[in-house]
């Protein structure tokens, strides 16, 4: 094991999607495996809006027992359409709090969506190395050059497949 310590932050709904579009589902213990390599792995981060449904507690508390710390906020409904809100808020709240508490040396962002890339400058302020995973049909380029490393996830399929 390094001494590199590493959080991982998982954006769900933004790999859920993207990983939708190619017609995969994705294991969430062998994406953290495959992506913590020879680093010390801090704790693994995952962020989901919840509809509270018994399946999607079960695959919550499936989570939890593999030792990720999942954070939710149930679905918003504006005239009758559920939508996230507040997510991504509390995954760049706990990467800056975790970063000013010098918690990792590595945040390695599982995303593409653009608005993380304000964020991701900060924490490159602060002395930490960023790093993002996503697909590449749902990398967003500004948050690509916001990081020191890009891991496009199209090439672990085969290591992350469920």
């Amino acid at each position: 094991m390094s001494e590199e310590r590493l959080c991982i932050f998982i954006d769900g709904g933004n790999v859920f999607h993207a990983a939708n579009t190619l017609k995969i589902h994705v294991d969430l213990a062998k994406l953290v495996t495959a992506l913590t390599a020879n680093r010390t792995l801090i704790r693994a981060y995952y962020y989901d809006a919840t509809s509270n449904t018994p399946a999607q507690q079960r695959f919550f508390d499936k989570l939890r027992h593999l030792g990720f710390a999942v954070k939710t906020l149930p679905l918003r409904q504006y005239q009758g359409t559920p939508f996230e809100k507040g997510i991504d808020v509390m995954l760049v709240t706990d990467m800056l709090t975790l970063a000013h508490t010098n918690t990792y040396d590595t945040a390695l962002l599982v995303s593409g969506d653009k608005d993380f890339t304000y964020t991701l400058q900060k924490l490159k302020t602060l002395g930490k190395t960023i790093e993002v995973a996503a697909f590449t049909h749902a990398l967003a380029t500004e948050l690509q050059h916001a990081a020191d490393n890009t891991i496009l996830l199209d090439h672990l399929i085969p290591k992350i497949k469920l």
